[in-house]
């Protein structure tokens, strides 16, 4: 058998289909494999299940000897140089909570820049209104306001150049709501 395959004894054997049946139990399972939780789950019970130092076939002296693993490399068939990688830092996975607080944050922040901008809108059309002469208490300043609850009716007023232009527009507009 090459080297470079997995040896699996019974033990291992079972180990592994336990694993995979105890995922596959817990809807950790798409069509094909297991989805990526039930993959983190299946490697810290392999990790548990199979630990890498003490066993009979691996001694835990191996580990602390830096010369057996060189010894080792001396043995191969092939010659090898050892090289320095230098790899980009890992990205840090954040936990689903993390995700959830910042979406939440940005969704709060963004909503606190819509409000800010609507109430600002609302300010200028209020205080076209009055540049205009329209009494704060009358039926026109009244109708003026309610139209400019709508973002799309804010904009439009806000845009009018003339007087005659926005009280046009809003006995238009009004007339329009109240058919």
């Amino acid at each position: 058998m090459a080297s470079s395959r997995a040896n699996w004894d019974e033990k291992t054997m079972k180990t592994f289909l336990d694993l995979c049946i105890a995922e596959k139990n817990q809807l950790n399972w798409s069509n094909k494999c297991l989805t990526k939780l039930g993959w983190q789950h299946f490697y810290r019970g392999v990790c548990e299940a199979t630990p890498s130092m003490g066993t009979e076939d691996t001694p835990a002296d191996m580990y602390l000897d830096p010369m057996a693993t060189s010894n080792a490399r001396n043995m191969s068939k092939r010659s090898t140089q050892e090289e320095v990688v230098d790899s980009p830092p890992k990205k840090k996975s954040g936990s689903l909570e993390d995700y959830v607080r910042e979406l939440s944050e940005t969704v709060a922040t963004r909503s606190q820049k819509r409000l800010s901008r609507e109430q600002e809108d609302l300010d200028l059309a209020m205080r076209i209104l009055e540049e205009d002469g329209i009494d704060e208490g009358s039926d026109l300043y009244c109708m003026a306001i309610y139209l400019c609850k709508n973002v799309v009716n804010r904009r439009a007023f806000t845009k009018m150049k003339t007087r005659e232009g926005c009280l046009h527009w809003i006995q238009f507009n009004w007339e329009r709501e109240n058919k």
